[in-house]
């Protein structure tokens, strides 16, 4: 027996241990994630604004990943009361795990967009208004020196070029992912959408593609500790293996069917008061008292100076006087 016992508390020992590495690693797993996911907000949203015709910059999906890693860690924290927690974050994580698949091919192919852009072929415009690309092809018009010209409006602070114009043929159209971009509005020189712009793009990609491995592992680390019983679940269940005749007495308890409740029933000396239902190892029928009679008056000693009393003697009455007639 006391060897039993030693191999039950080393089982113990080890689940406790597993348990707590578990826990460390969903909880480092969580935090990496909310790392990244902050680091790639702060590219996307940067992204976002530095150009204003091109809405470029994925930082949506680590909205997605902040909300799922805090859920986790809260529900890691509260342990075996926080699974519902658990599984919202894990959710939550895989929303973002797709939308950062997304995000990484999106702005992967408008990066590569921009680094096929040849910047020495375009021009910073300060003020904006209309300019001639003379590059224009077989849809412009032909001017008085008899080259093909575009005309282009431009706003303030604008990186254009004519070439890219002239190649969708002098059509004005919206960003798109299947064309070049010929102009870069809001922009301080072109060298900012060559260098800065292009770079962050990139990084951008290279976030997006961490998180998602990241919030892979997260989900699979935090699904694992979620479904690992808690030690004193198996603590409880060493106790009962090793005691089988609780176990079957447990069994038997629950197989057997219960009579129905009885009522429980207080007697005083006039009459019985119920109570109300009790279960059945409660349900005890409290027996009224036994009649006991009143013990014998017995006179106590009589005080010093004063007669006691003296029982009355009896006597037989005497018959009464015959009447003689005269």
């Amino acid at each position: 027996m006391p060897r039993q016992r030693a191999v039950q508390t080393n089982a113990v020992q080890r689940h406790c241990k597993a348990y707590e590495q578990k826990q460390r690693n969903a909880m480092i797993a969580c935090v990496c994630q909310i790392l990244i996911s902050l680091l790639s907000v702060a590219f996307g949203i940067s992204i976002y604004i530095s150009v204003e015709n091109i809405r470029l910059g994925a930082f949506w999906p680590a909205i997605g990943f902040i909300i799922g890693a805090s859920l986790c860690m809260a529900g890691i924290y509260l342990k075996g009361a926080g699974k519902s927690w658990m599984v919202a974050g894990v959710v939550f994580i895989c929303l973002g795990i797709a939308m950062a698949f997304i995000g990484a091919i999106v702005d992967g192919v408008g990066a590569g967009l921009v680094a096929r852009t040849d910047f020495s072929r375009c021009v910073y415009k300060r003020y904006g208004g209309t300019v001639d690309c003379p590059e224009g092809s077989s849809g412009g018009f032909l001017d008085l020196f008899g080259t093909d010209t575009c005309s282009l409006t431009v706003p303030d602070k604008t990186c254009y070029c004519c070439y890219l114009y002239a190649e969708r043929n002098c059509e004005t159209l919206s960003f798109s992912l299947s064309a070049q971009p010929y102009k870069y509005e809001g922009v301080k020189g072109c060298w900012e959408i060559e260098h800065t712009y292009n770079n962050l793009l990139w990084s951008s990609v290279a976030c997006n593609v961490i998180s998602f491995f990241v919030g892979v592992i997260c989900a699979a680390l935090v699904c694992a500790f979620k479904s690992t019983p808690q030690p004193v679940a198996v603590a409880q269940q060493q106790i009962t293996a090793s005691s089988p005749a609780v176990t079957t007495t447990v069994i038997a308890h629950n197989q057997v069917a219960l009579p129905p409740p009885v009522p429980v029933v207080i007697y005083n000396s006039s009459h019985p008061q119920y109570v109300g239902f009790a279960p059945p190892p409660l349900a005890a029928i409290t027996p009224p008292p036994q009649y006991q009679p009143n013990p014998p008056y017995m006179p106590g000693p009589v005080p010093h100076g004063i007669p006691a009393p003296r029982a009355a003697a009896y006597v037989q009455p005497s018959a009464p006087p015959s009447s003689q007639m005269p």
